[in-house]
């Protein structure tokens, strides 16, 4: 994209103050939200497009580079848009040696022999993938990642999926993130009041009978898993009616502010609201 597209798609200035941006993208997203505009394509499609161009122009570094070289490829840059699949992985401490994946439902097996790429050396990894929504099951992995995505909009094919949650049961360990975090729960009840029975890998209950915005960038200090801090996005419309359990994240806003503890983790099955970035030096 040209430098001007994305404030463009913002309807902002290209002067504009983070505040500005920030209340821009805030009113869109709402808009456009896939929550709010269920089965619509267009909506779907505007919103990755004001989501993307909030990811760059909120981040001064990322807004710096883009303004200067018009582009969002940036090449050599440390970070891109498959950073946070990255660190969750090696979170659980897998080395994916900057894998490259899509949207979708994944997991990981360890694989040998050592390899060396970029003068990194370190065990490689087997990416592969399923569709719970096609009633699939992983292939034997060491760890299933589930990521964001709309439970809500699914719950009734999700809560019939046999053999995608006899399999979730078996797996020696899953991580959700955001839409996956819930499927994790015991429950799902969904706009109409309606309650769809979940994974139970988690003692989570989740409703959209009464739906609340949730938006901005999370601090977390990890219980577990991780070794260092990070930093991530909440977004999502869902009420937490009941999560019992050990906490995955201390949490703070962008500003330093404690929130509630975020995630819960029930021995090798863990997960939370929050979509993580990277690490948080």
């Amino acid at each position: 994209m040209k430098s001007s597209d994305f404030y463009e798609l913002l309807g902002v200035s290209k002067d504009a103050q983070d505040s500005e941006i920030k209340k821009a993208y805030r009113k869109l997203a709402m808009k456009y939200h896939p929550d709010k505009n269920p089965d619509d394509k267009g909506a779907e499609k505007k919103f990755k497009e004001i989501s993307q161009a909030y990811a760059i122009l909120s981040d001064p570094k990322k807004r710096n580079n883009y303004d200067k070289y018009g582009t969002t490829d940036f090449s050599g840059m440390s970070e891109d848009i498959f950073s946070s699949f990255a660190d969750i992985f090696q979170g659980f401490g897998f080395d994916i040696f900057g894998s490259r994946a899509s949207r979708g439902s994944r997991s990981g097996r360890r694989t040998d022999p050592r390899r060396k790429k970029g003068g990194n050396i370190g065990i490689g990894v087997e990416i592969s993938f399923f569709s719970p929504l096609k009633n699939e099951a992983p292939k034997k992995s060491d760890l299933v990642f589930l990521p964001g995505g709309y439970p809500e909009l699914h719950a009734e094919k999700l809560a019939n999926a046999d053999i995608f949650k006899s399999s979730m049961k078996k797996a020696n360990a899953v991580y959700g993130e955001c839409g996956g975090y819930m499927t994790m729960g015991n429950g799902i009840i969904d706009s109409k009041g309606k309650r769809h029975e979940m994974l139970n890998l988690l003692n989570l209950e989740t409703s959209f009978e009464n739906k609340k915005l949730h938006l901005g960038y999370r601090n977390l200090s990890p219980q577990s898993i991780w070794s260092s801090n990070l930093k991530a996005h909440e977004f999502h419309y869902a009420s937490t009616l009941k999560a019992e359990g050990k906490s995955l994240f201390k949490a703070k806003d962008s500003e330093g502010n404690k929130l509630p503890d975020m995630g819960l983790i029930n021995g090798s099955f863990s997960g939370s609201f929050a979509h993580i970035i990277g690490s948080n030096s």
